[in-house]
């Protein structure tokens, strides 16, 4: 079994009562008091947020605090901001967890559902509407995913001992999965299938690494799209299968077996981490998330997906362990013999 980060497993146990609690009143009132904005805004100390804001002084640097350490916003000594690079990642936070500004606004206008979801059991539906819809939707968040998602890409790609020339990444999004294989080889080629709109930010990330010349881009449907049979040495779908009903995700997977050369791979890149009770926390929160976006997605399991891989043909199909990431990133690795 790969481990591609499995330390943060260990360093961020499950959050007690006492401390969900106080975190969950942070961010409330941060976001309330503004607080949180400006400092997605720009850095400084608290004193000087507080002052702007006209805040207690004392109150804003422990509530700074506390939105450092659960990585909601950035930290230096004394200044706090969403420079991510003047501000060192807290021991044992999730990888990855600063978002950029604009994901985090609507992570807040998502989760802000929640207490209607809970009396009405009314999602958002903005996922299940007609193909055109998701590709609206889909096309003003793919850059945001693909900056959330780049350390643990990168991670996975080097700790994985395949050498693919051709990748095929189906539901590509912004490319940032397989472009990090293109990233370690400049022969690599990768065919990028998603909808046109969509596409964008895959030339876009494409042309940011030098890799313009070595994209394809498959616009359209991936349930109806033609894929090229046994033509890659690794395909990858990633963050695609909780999206769908089972049925759909099932034929995903043998959409994308089939497209696997002999001796060539399938990953599979989904909400798959569990085991740990950092690891179920936030897949429980990843599942909340989903589940309020969409009334036909599901997080489906390890095993379930493992053994759908089987059916399709692949064997030594094996569970990775990314250790501990926003949406619980897990993966599973099979090789078409």
């Amino acid at each position: 079994m790969t481990d591609s980060n499995s330390d943060h497993s260990d360093k961020f146990p499950a959050l007690d009562l006492m401390t969900i609690l106080g975190v969950t009143a942070s961010l409330n009132a941060a976001h309330s008091t503004g607080l949180w904005d400006l400092a997605l805004r720009r850095s400084g100390t608290a004193a000087d947020f507080a002052r702007e804001l006209q805040l207690c002084a004392r109150a804003t640097e422990h509530v700074l605090r506390v939105l450092a350490a659960v990585g909601a916003i950035g930290r230096q000594g004394d200044r706090f901001g969403a420079n991510p690079a003047a501000a060192p990642e807290p021991a044992g936070a999730a990888s990855g967890s600063l978002l950029p500004a604009t994901m985090i606004a609507v992570l807040r206008e998502q989760f802000g559902h929640t207490s209607k979801f809970l009396r009405t059991g009314e999602p958002l539906n903005w996922m299940d509407g007609s193909l055109q819809q998701r590709e609206s939707s889909y096309r003003g968040v793919v850059s945001d995913l693909g900056v959330m998602y780049e350390t643990i890409a990168m991670s996975l790609a080097a700790s994985l001992h395949v050498q693919p020339q051709r990748i095929l990444d189906i539901g590509c999004g912004s490319g940032v999965w397989s472009l990090a294989f293109a990233s370690r080889d400049p022969s690599v080629q990768v065919s990028g299938l998603d909808f046109p709109g969509v596409l964008e930010a895959f030339v876009e990330r494409a042309g940011r690494q030098g890799a313009s010349e070595r994209i394809e881009l498959i616009p359209g449907d991936m349930y109806a799209v033609p894929i090229p049979m046994a033509s890659f040495d690794l395909v990858i779908v990633a963050n695609v299968l909780r999206l769908e009903l089972a049925e759909r995700a099932q034929k995903v997977i043998e959409r994308a077996a089939a497209a696997v050369r002999p001796g060539g791979h399938l990953l599979v890149i989904d909400a798959l981490a569990a085991g740990t009770p950092a690891k179920e926390l936030v897949r429980a929160v990843y599942e909340l998330h989903l589940t309020m976006r969409t009334e036909k997605g599901h997080v489906h399991s390890a095993a379930q997906i493992a053994q759908w891989m089987r059916d399709a043909g692949l064997s030594g199909v094996q569970e990775i362990d990314c250790g501990l990431h926003i949406t619980a990133i897990g993966a599973l690795l099979g090789t078409r013999l």
